[in-house]
């Protein structure tokens, strides 16, 4: 690409003014304008510089014509990742910490960087204990023997796409991170991408709907509030439920806990509190009105989906819902103590190695005091 750059203005040379004996120090006269027409013309002329492109950070592969195929990819078991058998990684445009497609000679997976893995790995935990639906995910740390194995491997591709810049890629950017997740690739499609006969097989199936509604418990639970909008005040996200018609399954994907501490923020905590055991005592009860927050989500589907959910379809999701609110409700104050210091012990290594404080990973954000009281919503009345 080439630009054009204009040449310098001419720098006026003024001669020093002199003195005369016995003249009188007056201002010399102000030259009348001169014509355009008659003004001599600049001989510079406009020099086109060469600039280089910005080298593209959406793929990264040695062969130029490589691309993630998102339909033929064949997910990978990812405790057997051979690093050295990478054919190629597509950069996602979804996540802040980066996400990465990546296609290995025996097939695929997903790694993303993570900035809050003490959160992360809680999350998973917790969700495989309830069984929710989620891809299997293995931490890589920086203190662990993999990260080198990894590191040399993906730094190859970085050196090679981004050779000639001083700022690292996104995935520059991802190695310089202390923990990464790599998590087993999932087929399904999110709510936008569902073609309107899938939608209709998934959203009129009773097992589809009671996974749904265990999926909703568990994010009240949780406070996972970025995927349906039902007890938040948001929209909803889509995108962070992938189903697959083919077997009748979904995968939740970007779980979080987001926890408010009943001691700092009580308000706060109350209203929340009160909001999920409202709901609850409502579908406990089997009344024939349909909760104003569940028939929230028969539109938040309908509207992504086209697919119109009646009454039976959503008495099936809370059904779901019951199910594993009553699981919910039974989990002990010691058992999520344990999954958090389970937690501490496999990323205690790292950080002490790269000198972190827990807050750097997001600890923090596992509150159990939280997690305890909320199990108090769940009890059926």
């Amino acid at each position: 690409m080439s630009v054009l750059i204009p040449p310098s203005p001419t720098t006026p040379m003024f001669s020093k003014a002199g003195s005369f004996p016995n003249s009188p120090k007056i201002s010399a006269p102000t030259p009348p304008p001169v014509p355009a027409m008659l003004t001599k013309r600049s001989s510079k002329k406009w020099a086109p510089v060469e600039i280089e492109s910005a080298p593209d950070f959406s793929h990264y592969s040695f062969d130029p014509d490589w691309r993630f195929d998102h339909e033929t990819a064949q997910p990978l078991n990812i405790d057997q990742i051979d690093w050295t058998s990478i054919v190629g990684l597509a950069c996602s445009e979804e996540g802040s910490d980066g996400v990465f497609f990546v296609e290995t000679e025996n097939g695929s997976f997903v790694l993303k960087g993570s900035t809050t893995i003490g959160a992360d790995l809680f999350t998973y935990k917790l969700a495989t204990r309830f069984g929710i639906p989620e891809p299997k995910m293995k931490v890589i740390a920086y203190a662990t023997n993999e990260w080198p194995k990894m590191a040399n491997e993906l730094q190859k591709f970085e050196n090679h796409v981004n050779s000639n810049s001083a700022v690292a890629s996104p995935l520059g950017k991802c190695l310089q991170k202390a923990f990464l997740c790599a998590m087993e690739l999932s087929s399904g499609k999110d709510m936008e991408h569902l073609e309107p006969q899938e939608a209709a097989k998934i959203f009129k199936d009773p097992k589809m709907l009671k996974d749904l509604g265990r999926l909703i418990s568990f994010d009240m639970y949780i406070n996972n509030w970025d995927r349906m909008p039902c007890v938040w005040d948001n929209d909803g996200n889509p995108k962070n439920i992938l189903f697959n018609v083919s077997d009748s399954s979904m995968d939740a994907i970007d779980t979080s806990v987001t926890s408010i501490s009943p001691d700092q923020f009580s308000d706060n905590f109350q209203t929340y509190f009160q909001r999920v055991q409202s709901l609850m005592a409502s579908v406990y009860a089997h009344s024939e009105n349909i909760p104003s927050e569940i028939t929230k989500l028969g539109d938040f589907i309908h509207q992504y989906t086209q697919c119109k959910l009646d009454g039976g379809d959503l008495g099936h999701l809370m059904e779901g819902m019951i199910e594993k609110g009553k699981e919910i409700a039974a989990i002990s104050q010691k058992e999520l103590e344990e999954m958090k210091e389970q937690v501490w012990g496999e990323v205690e290594s790292t950080l002490e190695v790269v000198q972190f404080t827990p807050e750097c990973i997001g600890f923090n954000r596992i509150n159990i005091q939280f997690l305890t009281e909320m199990t108090k919503a769940f009890q059926p009345m």
